[in-house]
């Protein structure tokens, strides 16, 4: 018989791309892992909220982000409790969900600076997405008739 988490992660691969299941796997491993180290039941009451709290307040590491890792292990640790039968668990667990803070506008001076590209072109894309506060992708899709002249 296979270990509950390989087990899991042959489910996964069933499922989703290889890439997922192994960032599943490997996400409800860091929880065993943590569960074993702090000498608590994995299916304890209050174990998981515990640990992706824990996960959510680390302090960031080089090109991670403890918020989206946090969510991540959430939906990985609720499907491997699921598999497990103990779907239960979390009842009354929500989603962790953060704010994430607004972008500083510009200042005046870094307006002008921007705008002030040597290349025509360049300048007249920076000033529609300056101005419109629209995306480059949204900017890429825009027609002449999208523009109202009056």
């Amino acid at each position: 018989m296979k270990a509950p988490l390989e087990e899991f992660h042959h489910h996964l691969q069933t499922r989703h791309s290889k890439s997922t299941a192994d960032a599943y796997r490997g996400d409800v491993a860091r929880f065993l892992l943590w569960a074993s180290t702090n000498h608590l039941r994995w299916d304890g009451t209050g174990v998981i909220d515990k640990y992706i709290t824990a996960i959510a307040n680390r302090k960031p590491e080089v090109g991670g982000n403890p918020r989206r890792s946090a969510a991540r292990s959430f939906a990985a640790l609720r499907k491997f409790v699921k598999h497990q039968g103990r779907g239960s668990l979390f009842d009354g667990l929500e989603p962790p969900r953060f704010e994430e803070p607004l972008p500083e506008p510009l200042s005046e001076e870094d307006v002008g600076k921007l705008l002030s590209v040597k290349d025509p072109q360049t300048a007249a894309v920076l000033a529609v997405l300056y101005g419109s506060g629209c995306r480059v992708g949204e900017a890429e899709l825009l027609q002449w008739e999208d523009i109202d002249w009056e």
